[in-house]
C-alpha cells in the first residue's frame, strides 16, 4: 500500500532516536545529546501515526462524499 510508506520511513527512524536517547541518557553526557535523540524518535512517532490515522480515514470517504448535509 502506498499510503503507508511514512509509516515505514517512521518505523526505521524510531530505533536509531531510541539508540541516540538511550546511549547519551547519562549524568556525564552534555544535555543535548538525549534532546537530539527524543527529536528523532518523536519526528519518526509522529510520521508513524499520521500517516495510519490517514489510512483509516480513506474507508470512511466513501460515507461522507454519500451524505448531502456534509
Amino acid at each position: 500500500m502506498s499510503q503507508l510508506v511514512l509509516t515505514q520511513i517512521g518505523m526505521i527512524i524510531c530505533p536509531i532516536g531510541m539508540f541516540i536517547l538511550g546511549w547519551t541518557a547519562d549524568a556525564q553526557t552534555h544535555w543535548i545529546g538525549p534532546q537530539i535523540g527524543s527529536a528523532i524518535l518523536l519526528f519518526g512517532l509522529t510520521l508513524a501515526f499520521n500517516s495510519i490515522q490517514n489510512l483509516y480515514d480513506i474507508p470512511l470517504l466513501r460515507y461522507l462524499e454519500a451524505d448531502p448535509i456534509v
